[in-house]
């Protein structure tokens, strides 16, 4: 399951759907959520209210009840992270210079699935600051994007650029805690950088079941 992100309102349908409906369930609203909204991952009536009580549940401050906003986001992450179902990364990202790193995007992953599923995701604000609710046994099962089966994760997180670049990378924690604190610096930028992506697969199709090495290097093919 990922954190759940604003804004989610009546008449979507797809994957962020189907996951705020599990976070409903482990909030122990699943049994209202009728089968025909939860097999078509489907935001329909009672899903809206089932939202609006939980916003009463957990006296959320909005404008929009039944629209899981930023506030309703924000208190069901915190609701799941304090049952012991999330947890939570913090940091600061700065650039080269010290200053903060404003609207940069990072991704959280368990070192071995790079490439493949995350655990969360999130933009800095105005101080160069960052916070991303995560479920730390999103690998514990086969599943698309799962490129290594893990019930312990090895936590790091990448910040990137418009162009998609990662421009700066953490140490990795192995068996992180419940709340952890990441604070990222981006390295000076030389020259022209190019990215290159994919994804490492047996003859079978399956993952590897240890660690790989890529290189990418210059070939000169005249």
């Amino acid at each position: 399951m990922l954190a759940i992100s604003a804004t989610l309102s009546p008449n979507q349908q797809g994957d962020a759907i189907a996951n705020l409906h599990e976070a409903l369930t482990r909030l122990d609203f699943g049994e209202q959520i009728p089968p025909e909204e939860r097999n078509g991952q489907r935001y329909g009536d009672r899903t809206r209210q089932v939202v609006r009580q939980l916003q009463d549940q957990l006296n959320v401050g909005t404008n929009q009840p039944g629209i899981v906003d930023e506030a309703t986001a924000e208190a069901i992450n915190r609701r799941l992270f304090g049952q012991g179902i999330f947890q939570i990364i913090r940091g600061l990202v700065r650039k080269a210079d010290g200053n903060p790193a404003v609207g940069n995007l990072l991704f959280a992953f368990d070192r071995d699935n790079i490439g493949g599923a995350y655990l969360g995701v999130a933009n800095t604000n105005a101080d160069g600051f960052y916070q991303i609710y995560y479920d730390p046994r999103v690998y514990t099962e086969q599943k698309p994007g799962i490129l290594r089966i893990k019930e312990i994760i090895d936590l790091l997180v990448q910040v990137y650029d418009a162009n998609g670049a990662t421009i700066a990378e953490s140490e990795t924690i192995s068996r992180p805690l419940r709340e952890v604190q990441i604070d990222l610096n981006i390295r000076e930028q030389t020259g022209e950088r190019f990215i290159v992506r994919g994804t490492v697969k047996l003859a079978d199709g399956s993952p590897p079941s240890r660690k790989v090495v890529v290189q990418a290097l210059d070939k000169d093919l005249r």
